[in-house]
């Protein structure tokens, strides 16, 4: 993560993904801040949906959001992706 300044001058960190956004069959890492703390986020399976983690810079550059997927029929949820 690269640290810019923000607006108070304090450092900030800018939002980084591996997998470049919401990709459910690449485990991606995505690094910024999630629940108001710095956390370091991977794609997850809750049963049989994906949990993917991405950046959305047009909201806020720093923040982790996610998204709950369901996997294309004949595919299901296995160590962060779809496969």
């Amino acid at each position: 993560m690269s640290p810019e300044t923000n607006l108070a001058g304090q450092a900030s960190t800018i939002c980084t993904d591996s997998d470049a956004g919401i990709a459910p069959m690449v485990k991606g890492i995505t690094k910024g801040t999630f629940n108001q703390e710095e956390a370091t986020m991977i794609d997850e399976c809750v049963g049989d949906t994906l949990i993917e983690y991405y950046c959305d810079f047009r909201e806020c550059p720093r923040c982790i959001n996610y998204k709950e997927i369901t996997c294309p029929t004949g595919s299901s949820c296995n160590k962060g992706i779809c496969s």
